[in-house]
């Protein structure tokens, strides 16, 4: 099942087939599909979920809708619902590198980092070259204080892809964040070694679909897988 953006009017015409006869069950649950796809674009997460929620009566382990409906669901910051759904995609295709990744992000969404980290290892491990999953464990490993850790994901992403202005801005924050400590394990704490590291390093917040990092002077948005 691929992602298509229909117009409402679209979505009725086929509902319409359906109610004369005309039409099979899954012609109409894609329907659904597509019509929240396009809601869920358009920030319509409510009117989403229902249209989520009619696709999956008529193909209740359809992957693709299941996903949808867990993403609308994080956006909600309905975050055990979320999960729920994620977990019976790898229910279904145990080895779903996506399912792994959003389920790491709604996890990282509720705070368990440890659970997230695991997750994020299991996409890494099938997609060692993803960089801004590179990035979010950086992320959580920064929250856990293993700046060191951190750094090693951030050029790592940079190895891969060395124009990642994402994680370049992750990585300068980082090692500012390292000096800091560094010179302040040494009892030098100068004007410029005042910031906590969550001064420094800033906050990660789950929103719309990827994390809000603040780092000095910039907002690094760092997307799911």
């Amino acid at each position: 099942m691929h992602c298509v953006t229909v117009l409402p009017h679209t979505f009725w015409r086929l509902a319409g087939n359906q109610r004369s006869g005309r039409d099979s069950s899954g012609v109409l649950a894609e329907a659904h599909y597509n019509l929240a796809n396009a809601l869920r674009i358009q920030g319509r997460f409510q009117d989403a979920l229902e249209h989520y929620a009619e696709a999956l009566k008529l193909k209740p382990d359809d992957i693709d809708t299941l996903r949808g409906f867990g993403l609308t669901l994080a956006e909600l910051k309905r975050f055990d619902e979320a999960i729920r759904r994620y977990n019976r995609i790898l229910e279904l295709e145990p080895g779903n590198v996506i399912a792994h990744g959003l389920l790491g992000l709604a996890l990282a969404g509720q705070g368990k980092t440890d659970e997230a980290i695991e997750q994020f290892w299991i996409v890494l491990g099938q997609r060692p070259d993803d960089v801004e999953m590179c990035c979010n464990m950086g992320i959580l490993l920064e929250q856990q204080g293993k700046t060191d850790e951190a750094i090693n994901q951030y050029r790592r992403a940079l190895q891969i892809n060395p124009a990642y202005d994402k994680a370049r801005s992750l990585l300068d924050a980082a090692l500012t964040k390292q000096n800091s400590q560094k010179q302040k394990s040494k009892g030098i704490v100068g004007t410029s070694c005042q910031q906590t590291a969550e001064d420094t390093a800033g906050k990660a917040e789950y929103s719309s679909g990827k994390f809000l990092v603040t780092v000095p002077n910039c907002v690094v948005e760092v997307y799911p897988p």
